[in-house]
């Protein structure tokens, strides 16, 4: 936490703080002061100008002499609504910015809380309640740049402050970024590179800076899932996915892609001169109240290269399965299944069908101190406390089949599998089901009763596949209609009698219209739609005997009550929920 600004008015002078600390003695706090009066500096600033301290070390002495937060800017990006709680003059006049906004308190950053006029002007100007935290002043300034600079990128003006694209490739062909914070990337460079290189981080980078979290923020804002910075000939066209579908957001002038390339290379640790092999990274940021784990990647396209980043809110809670909207009795059977002591459960869809989430839906409801509940994923896509989770490395050699046989030596009571891709990871799974261990995993196939087809295809014994299997879930994502806009209809007799519902009933269908709230789009968010297929007697008999999936599934309509994907799609069209065309859509190839 930070440090209230109404408990900042007994703390000792920086002078008094830096000699406690034994950071320099009283000899030089003299020559600091004498310098400080000559040219008009606050003590910080001469102890910096003279070599004496860097400005790491005094806000390291005043995080600890204070007990105030310090923080990393350049791995935040602020609202700009927040940012600007604070007026524009203050804020450049003082070094300082709000960051956040919590419960009636504004958290700002300073990198001199022992200014009072600062802190004063604070107090006079601002209504809510400030909190203190630590950041150094040019990551403040690049952050106040960016509050009142925050605007439609397309309309940006960017004017003689991008370096030449030669300049640029001078960058790629001679520097691989040591990290991802700037002040590194500024430090290694300004010591083997020209004044032309200096010149684009500390004026060029700037906007660049800007440019870049504008497309995060504006993403994050928009609920969107990935960004796609895309080359064309003449532009680049910025484009969000949100609830599943691709929206333009921007167009960019050309001349910024390497910049913005080189950009998003340094934020995620990347060989920012590779530009003939793609690439893959992550790194960390926080936008607002978001904690985001962003993944990138790079791949050579022919008009230059093009940025995919995944955003994933770290700060969002996973749900249980017993939180989940599911209806009853499905929601009673699956937790019914997860508790068993051992057994394979499977969930299938095709890709972008919420597996993962609904498998960590799963683990959370498991999740307890006195289970051993380990995962291996390609890549770790949440961390759950006190769940041990591996991170597969296929470049580095480390397999799925590698990292479980490592597992099982682990005492395990609950492992998930991030997905069974080949015969010797649905073995190995398969075989720590049968030996006293719940094994939840995913599989990419159509639906439920396909991954019985799926494993048999992988060489895997009827008998095996019978005896381990504890459930299988197929699901998909349909998106919601928006509440504030959806309008009711009647569907025709017709349409009731194709989808095989009673006609002695009056059912009222909702349509998709627009308004502000879902950018016009009628959705607003998206659900799952699930079925489960028990592994009752006759079905393990099926699977004995090889049957097919269709006839598989048919049994278990018929016999066990089984509701497929179509059907609990149609439950959510006539409570209002999605459309008909959203389901149908979704599952076409079912």
């Amino acid at each position: 936490m930070g440090l209230l600004i109404s408990n900042l008015s007994k703390t000792k002078k920086l002078g008094e703080i830096l000699l406690d600390a034994k950071l320099l003695n009283k000899a030089q706090l003299e020559a600091a002061l004498t310098e400080a009066n000559k040219r008009n500096l606050r003590l910080g600033a001469a102890l910096i100008s003279l070599g004496i301290l860097s400005e790491d070390d005094i806000l390291d002495a005043l995080s600890s002499q204070l007990s105030i937060k310090k923080i990393d800017l350049s791995k935040i990006i602020i609202d700009p609504a927040v940012g600007k709680i604070i007026q524009e003059g203050l804020s450049r006049q003082f070094k300082m910015v709000g960051i956040s906004l919590s419960n009636g308190i504004l958290t700002v950053a300073l990198s001199d809380p022992l200014n009072v006029f600062a802190t004063d002007s604070l107090k006079r100007h601002i209504d809510y309640n400030i909190e203190i935290v630590l950041a150094k002043e040019y990551e403040i300034i690049r952050a106040i740049d960016f509050v009142y600079t925050a605007k439609d990128i397309s309309k940006a003006s960017f004017g003689e402050n991008v370096a030449p694209r030669d300049n640029v490739s001078f960058i790629s062909n001679n520097f691989k970024a040591p990290g991802a914070a700037a002040e590194q990337q500024q430090s290694s460079i300004s010591q083997t590179s020209s004044t032309t290189v200096k010149e684009i981080l500390e004026s060029e980078d700037i906007n660049i800076i800007n440019l870049v979290n504008n497309i995060i923020f504006s993403a994050s804002k928009n609920r969107a899932s990935d960004i796609h910075i895309e080359p064309l000939t003449d532009e680049i066209i910025v484009r969000e996915r949100v609830d599943g579908d691709l929206f333009e957001a921007n167009r960019i002038p050309f001349q910024f892609l390497s910049p913005i390339i080189a950009r998003i290379k340094i934020m995620a640790n990347m060989d920012i001169a590779e530009k003939r092999n793609p690439q893959d990274s992550r790194f960390e940021i926080n936008v607002g109240d978001k904690n985001l784990d962003v993944r990138v990647s790079i791949v050579p396209m022919i008009n230059g290269e093009k940025a995919v980043l995944r955003l994933l809110d770290k700060s969002s809670k996973i749900s249980k399965i017993s939180d989940l909207p599911l209806d009853k009795d499905k929601k009673d059977n699956i937790l019914k299944i997860i508790y068993k002591k051992y057994g394979l459960f499977l969930i299938t869809g095709p890709t972008g069908s919420g597996k993962t989430t609904t498998a960590y839906s799963v683990i959370t409801e498991l999740n307890s101190l006195n289970r051993n509940i380990i995962t291996v994923e390609d890549p770790v896509e949440y961390k759950i406390k006190y769940v041990n989770q591996i991170e597969a490395n296929l470049r580095g050699g480390v397999s799925f089949t590698d990292a479980l046989r490592a597992v099982l030596r682990q005492d395990p009571d609950i492992i998930l599998v991030g997905e069974i891709r080949d015969e010797e990871t649905a073995r190995i799974s398969i075989q720590a089901a049968l030996t006293g261990h719940f094994v939840v995993s995913t599989l990419h196939t159509q639906d439920a009763a396909n991954a019985i087809s799926r494993l048999l295809d992988m060489k895997i014994e009827p008998f095996l596949v019978s005896s381990s299997l504890a459930g299988i879930v197929g699901q998909r994502l349909v998106k919601k209609l928006c509440d504030k806009c959806k309008k009711p209809y009647t569907p025709e007799p017709a349409l009731l009698k194709e989808l095989e519902l009673s006609s002695n009933i009056t059912y009222t269908f909702y349509k998709e219209t627009g308004c502000d709230l879902c950018r016009e789009t009628g959705f607003y968010g998206r659900i799952s739609i699930l079925e489960l297929l028990m592994p009752t007697r006759n079905v393990q008999k099926l699977i004995v005997e090889r049957a097919d999936s269709a006839q598989i599934r048919s049994e278990a309509i018929i016999k066990e009550g089984f509701i497929p994907l179509r059907t609990a799609g149609l439950e959510k069209v006539i409570d209002g929920t999605t459309t008909l065309e959203e389901v149908l859509q979704a599952t076409q190839d079912i």
